[in-house]
């Protein structure tokens, strides 16, 4: 029998399609993530199905998106006795590894697993199941609880304790840790490594803090257009102050930003190195991705929404095959629910029966290959929507507003269904409480002029 090849999935969080050195970024350095495309096929045109962590991992590992899951809010959802990728993969004799963010499964199914050390934004996490953290990762824990302003704020002084104690790098080196010393060598073996960055909080250690070029990013760009979408923008737009923010802290998330993806990539680096020290490399396939995107300034907006614009729902996706051709860039529409039955249809085995993706095996040879005529997109946050009026009262109101409820005062009221149907090179948005946007992608990647408002038509 033929011996059955091992699975590295490297997946980061809140990761621009379009910041890789190979996606043309003028702002990153990516080296390690380049070398993984110059080994392999690089999607890009690649989206994922809901543009939020954990119901964009569950469509990952079902292979079934939010309207058949049922998952648009931040919920786990998965356990052992459902049927997904790893129920699969175990049935089947992999040895199972998880290093870093979990948001997708519930602990009876990660207690099965071989290997997990869990790391979220708060640093090391503790379960029963993994190791403690060390000395300096409790001080990076306490750090983070105590002198990080809530969600996507400007963190203008560098993390404590070494590049070591990060969770970006501590998780690399369990995966590490792994591969030389944990895996058993008699069984094939998937690694997931899953990357809190470059979601937030935007924080660094040194040497890389110091090393960051706020001054060098542009700050926010088109910063009123956030005021052509749905009114729950200008809710999150008020929500995170971002209306408070001056214009050297857009830049210092920015710059944070891409730090902390530069520093990801070291970490691709060191697992890289390790398949090829330990001799893995030939009979693993290593596929790179991210479960959704970021504003990143854009729309005058900072992180994530429930929103379908191009920033959030356009992901990097990378895919080095043993045998395959390398080197190739295809633009074929691919989606993350595809991914399983992709990976399973790699490997062999079937998909779960429930499945909707689509293998895009055949589009890993070649740069010409098609695959879907149409990506659709939605999310809710699992919550109903609101009148333009209702949040602009919750809007005027948000002192007393913050008071009452805290940081997340506003997040109740960002609900509402908001579905993408882009067929190139057109891309229609609904709203279940606004006005429709139309755009054509190809002359208006970053949809600044919605077809459909009145001023288009002067």
């Amino acid at each position: 029998m033929e011996k059955q090849q091992n699975v590295v999935f490297i997946l980061t969080d809140q990761h621009r399609h379009d910041f890789l050195s190979c996606a043309d970024s003028p702002y990153v350095r990516t080296p390690n993530i380049d070398r993984l495309a110059e080994t392999g096929c690089r999607f890009s045109r690649s989206y994922c199905c809901t543009p939020l962590c954990m119901p964009s991992r569950a469509t990952y590992f079902t292979g079934r998106d939010a309207n058949q899951n049922g998952c648009y809010a931040n919920e786990i959802i998965l356990g052992y006795d459902d049927d997904h990728l790893f129920t699969r993969l175990r049935r089947a004799g992999y040895q199972l590894a998880l290093t870093g963010k979990n948001h997708a499964f519930k602990d009876d199914e990660l207690r099965a697993w071989d290997f997990v050390e869990l790391y979220g934004v708060g640093g090391k996490e503790a379960k029963p199941y993994c190791s403690s953290p060390t000395e300096a990762e409790q001080k990076v824990i306490q750090w983070r609880s105590s002198e990080i302003p809530y969600f996507e704020s400007a963190i203008h002084k560098a993390q404590p304790e070494s590049e070591e104690a990060d969770p970006a790098f501590a998780q690399t080196s369990h995966a590490v840790r792994f591969l030389e010393d944990k895996r058993n060598p008699d069984r094939p073996f998937f690694l997931w490594a899953s990357f809190e960055a470059p979601h937030f909080p935007y924080v660094l250690p040194e040497p890389r803090f110091s090393r960051t070029r706020p001054q060098g990013m542009p700050g926010a760009i088109d910063p009123e257009l956030w005021k052509q979408g749905p009114a729950r923008l200008a809710l999150q737009h008020a929500g995170l102050n971002l209306d408070q923010m001056s214009e050297n802290d857009i830049r210092r998330v920015q710059a944070s930003y891409c730090g902390m993806i530069e520093m990801v990539d070291d970490q691709v680096g060191r697992i890289l190195d390790t398949l090829d020290r330990q001799g893995l490399a030939e009979d693993t396939i290593v596929i790179f991705a991210s479960d959704h995107g970021d504003f990143w300034g854009h729309r005058g907006l900072i992180g994530k929404s429930n929103a379908v614009y191009e920033d959030l729902i356009r992901i990097p996706t990378i895919w080095r095959a043993p045998g395959r051709k390398q080197g190739i860039v295809n633009e074929a529409l691919i989606q993350n629910v595809d991914f399983t039955p992709t990976l399973l249809d790699l490997l062999d085995l079937d998909p779960p029966h429930t499945c909707q993706g689509i293998s895009y095996k055949h589009a890993l040879q070649s740069p010409d290959a098609h695959h879907r005529n149409f990506i659709v997109s939605e999310s809710s946050l699992g919550m109903p929507g609101y009148s333009e009026s209702e949040i602009n009262e919750e809007i005027s109101d948000r002192k007393r507003m913050l008071e009452q409820k805290g940081e997340p005062w506003f997040l109740e009221k960002l609900g509402g269904m908001t579905r993408s149907l882009y067929s190139p090179p057109y891309k229609w948005i609904s709203h279940e409480c606004d006005p429709p946007e139309m755009y054509n992608l190809e002359e208006d990647p970053f949809e600044t002029v919605n077809l459909l408002s009145p001023e288009s038509y002067k």
